[in-house]
């Protein structure tokens, strides 16, 4: 009985060590970078898990798009492309809502690819992943201060 004790103690301690490991040293950067973005300036829209159920959302007509595809669809069928130039323009840029916010000028090409590669985690997607070249830019645009005269 001793000598299973101290078989498992150490396997024990082994599992946990890899369970809190396993997130930080094997989950992809631009993704996590990316579901930070959304969490903050997305989520009160379109909800923590991306379904449309935010709690601006009961304030939105029309409400905002499930991200899930729960309902139908729609998210899976779009190419990344598509997904980054609503982010860049806004819904009335696309010509969809113009509820949805332009937020182009708001991140750098970096923080709004996270987004599309962060989004393709909240539905089910085949097709090709979002690729970070090295010439991409990282740093947000920065406006100059307004100043009065």
């Amino acid at each position: 009985m001793k000598n299973v004790k101290l078989i498992l103690i150490p396997l024990a301690v082994l599992v946990l060590v890899v369970g809190i490991a396993y997130p930080f040293l094997f989950r992809d950067p631009h993704v996590a970078k990316g579901g930070e973005i959304f969490y903050r300036y997305c989520s009160p829209c379109h909800g923590e898990s991306g379904a449309g159920n935010g709690y601006n959302a009961k304030n939105l007509d029309p409400h905002p798009r499930d991200l899930t595809d729960s309902q139908e669809e729609y998210m899976a069928k779009l190419s990344n492309k598509e997904i980054y130039d609503v982010l860049v323009e806004g819904g009335r840029g696309v010509g969809i809502s113009s509820l949805m916010p332009a937020w182009g000028k708001v991140f750098s090409e970096e923080e709004l690819w996270s987004i599309v590669a962060y989004v393709r985690t909240l539905h089910k997607y085949k097709g090709p992943k979002v690729e970070f070249p090295p010439t991409l830019q990282t740093a947000r645009v920065r406006l100059p201060l307004v100043t009065e005269a």
